[in-house]
């Protein structure tokens, strides 16, 4: 017990170690893309198809890589390797090809076909159904 006196003393003697001040980060907010009214779709359907082309051409360039690398290593390992297995190797860089730009289908419909022109077809089409069915409901 004498034992543990002195060194709770010498613990209650020693200043405490300064805790470290708490850093705070704030996001910053994105800023909204500002467009004229009537342009607003055309703008929108302009940057999703420029998107999708750009879907487009990183699947393209993997689905190339993929072709060579096969083609590279069926060449190393064996004498006309690369003529033999051409038709396995671009298929497969085709498959990579096609899985990496399926997307682009859906990014090109919706770039087409955007919100508020489903919504005013919709509206159009309600419109049309009550002046064809008003005269049979009277």
């Amino acid at each position: 017990m004498a034992e543990t006196e002195p060194n709770a003393a010498a613990a209650a003697s020693e200043p405490e170690a300064p805790q470290p001040a708490a850093i705070v980060y704030k996001k910053k907010k994105k800023k909204r893309k500002k467009y004229s009214r009537g342009l607003r779709d055309i703008q929108r359907a302009e940057r999703r198809v420029s998107k999708a082309a750009d879907r487009l051409t990183r699947a393209a360039r993997k689905g190339t890589r993929t072709y060579r690398k096969r083609r590279n290593k069926s060449a190393r390992k064996r004498r006309d390797g690369a003529v033999t297995d051409v038709f396995i190797n671009l298929s497969e860089g085709a498959a990579d090809a096609f899985a990496s730009g399926a997307p682009v289908i859906t990014d090109l419909t919706r770039a087409v076909q955007p919100r508020r022109l489903r919504r005013a077809a919709r509206q159009q089409f309600r419109a049309f159904a009550r002046l064809v069915s008003f005269p049979f409901f009277r």
